[in-house]
């Protein structure tokens, strides 16, 4: 198997270490002592930073022109992202952790669909696979509230087709209302 038949595999595994990572991160920085907020800040700061690479690197040429109203979809979108999930905080780690099952869940079944991975329910590792599966996907089901936000990404999408450049502007405006926000919480 060459490159680009690895190349999924590989970018699954790179992102489950970087969740994996995000998450051991923020709570040793959480645990000692760092805030909640100011934590954000820096979380947001890095995810621009990281985006800047890809963007400088795939869309330097993009020709479409940054309007007001793109900006604008933006910042809003970024608004709504942030407040959708803001009763979060009362959640555990583990919620959040959770939510990045999902990519060996797809990962099962497309390996099941492309014949990859063979399929005995008379197993036990067969049927805590399923069981598996079908317990994230149903986790996943509730978060359907984002659908909305979904719709707002593609409008915004059509108006300024560079995903990249639109994510990079994402996390830059949530760089500056976490650090507005920080700002506020910390100091009263």
């Amino acid at each position: 198997m060459g490159y680009e038949e690895w190349k999924a595999y590989i970018l699954c595994v790179f992102s489950n270490i970087c969740f994996a990572g995000f998450n051991i991160v923020s709570m040793i920085s959480l645990n000692k002592g760092m805030s909640r907020y100011v934590l954000v800040v820096y979380g947001h700061a890095f995810g621009t930073l990281a985006t800047a690479i890809p963007v400088l690197l795939f869309e330097r040429n993009h020709k479409g022109k940054m309007s007001k109203e793109v900006l604008r979809d933006i910042f809003f979108l970024e608004i709504v992202c942030k407040l959708i999930p803001s009763g979060m905080e009362y959640t555990s780690v583990a919620f959040a952790a959770a939510m990045g099952n999902l990519i060996p869940s797809f990962t099962f079944v497309l390996a099941l669909l492309f014949r990859m991975e063979k399929l005995e329910i008379g197993k036990v590792s067969s049927q805590a696979k399923i069981w598996g599966t079908v317990g994230a996907l149903g986790g996943a089901t509730l978060m359907t509230i984002y659908k909305g936000v979904v719709e707002l990404k593609n409008a915004t999408l059509r108006k300024y087709p560079a995903p990249l450049t639109i994510t990079g502007f994402m996390c830059f405006s949530g760089t500056l209302l976490a650090a507005i926000m920080t700002l506020i919480l910390d100091h009263i």
